[in-house]
Order: structure tokens, then sequence, then C-alpha cells
């Protein structure tokens, strides 16, 4: 019985790395996006980033910035998921639910 629970416990962990990934992974394809609309790149974003502490980052950056994310990940964002985040990790966080939901 004990064995069964440690298996369970491993493939939660091994689960939750997966996760981690993935979310690692998509911050750093939205920090290569990023760079290439505000045409630099002096800035290392983290989940816990914000459009404002990236020189270039304007509204209309912004929008540039949503449409490439949905042309290289292969998914469309609704008006709610954009008013939806305030970090490059909740932006993220939306990005992987809705290649999730491509993939259901």
């Amino acid at each position: 019985m004990e064995g069964a629970a440690y298996v369970n416990l491993e493939f939660i962990i091994y689960d939750f790395k997966f996760w981690i990934m993935d979310k690692i992974e998509v911050i750093k394809k939205i920090e290569e996006i990023v760079a290439t609309i505000v045409n630099h790149h002096n800035f290392a974003l983290t989940a816990d980033s914000r459009p404002n502490e990236v020189a270039g980052w304007d509204s209309l950056a912004n929008a540039m910035i949503v449409k490439s994310i949905e042309k290289e990940m292969n998914i469309q964002f609704k008006f709610s998921d954009m008013m939806a985040w305030q970090s490059v990790g909740e932006l993220a966080d939306i990005v992987i639910k809705k290649k999730d939901e491509t993939h259901i």
C-alpha cells in the first residue's frame, strides 16, 4: 500500500515539474516576442514582471505582442483574457490554458 502512495506522489511531482517547465518555456517565448516588438533585449522577464517595467512595452506594443503570441502559440485570446492578467506569469498561465483547450 505504501508503494502505491509513493508511485502516485512521484507522478504528481513529475507532473508538477512538467507544468513548471511549460510555464518557464512560455515565459521565455513571451520574452523573445517582446524583445522583437520593443526592438531591444535590455530585460529578463520573470513570472512577476509587468509590462510597465520594460522600456517600449506600451499599449501599441502590447497589442502587437498579444497578436504575435496568438500567432506563435496558435491560440486565440478573448477580450476577457486580456483583462485578466497584469504580470507575465499570469499571461503565461492564460497561454497554457488556451494551449490545453486546443488539445482537448
